[in-house]
């Protein structure tokens, strides 16, 4: 969200909505991602019987554990690509690969979860 910050030059200053529609802050001062969103889980594959069951176990530990994180189904192979991912199905959790071309057990991903 840009909003003119300098009316007598006319630069403009890039700012981030924090809470309200009125309350903003410079993206400098913005407070880092894990104070104010749930932890973000991605599951990559594109559609196999394995990537399903990874998907439907992150969830249930999730759910189970009254986890605060966001879990989302990735079948874009160029994000794969991006994360280094060559075989399916993998585990992000927040940008980070923590296993591919397996399915964990229930306590290893419980203990990515968890940290």
């Amino acid at each position: 969200m840009y909003r003119e910050a300098d009316f007598g030059t006319g630069s403009l200053q890039k700012y981030t909505k924090i809470n309200s529609e009125h309350d903003y802050k410079p993206l400098t001062e913005r407070p880092n991602r894990r104070e104010y969103l749930s932890m973000k889980v991605e599951v990559l594959g594109v559609g196999c019987a394995k990537c399903h069951k990874l998907e439907e176990l992150v969830k249930e530990i999730v759910q189970k554990n009254s986890i605060d994180a966001e879990v989302i189904k990735v079948e874009d192979i160029k994000v794969f690509g991006q994360y280094g991912v060559f075989m399916t199905p993998a585990l992000v959790v927040d940008g980070q690969v923590k296993v591919a071309g397996k399915i964990p057990k229930e306590a290893e991903i419980l203990k990515w979860l968890s940290a």
